[in-house]
């Protein structure tokens, strides 16, 4: 497990350099990685999972009353 991937940046550099590498991640990171990619990526069909985005605010965050909007 030494050899994991320490960020997606890096998981993607490792599927361009290293020719059996598999590297699962969102959609979104890829897209925003994209410029620094060395190959071309391509996802495969049938193998997407629903995603979620989070965020973690403080309590008293001005930002929780736009956020929770319930």
């Amino acid at each position: 497990m030494n050899d994991m991937p320490r960020s997606y940046a890096d998981g993607f550099r490792r599927v361009c350099d290293e020719r059996k590498y598999a590297f699962v991640e969102t959609e979104l990171y890829r897209k925003l990685d994209s410029r620094s990619q060395t190959c071309q990526m391509v996802s495969l069909p049938g193998t997407s999972y629903p995603d979620r985005l989070f965020f973690i605010i403080s309590k008293t965050s001005n930002y929780k009353g736009i956020i929770n909007w319930r």
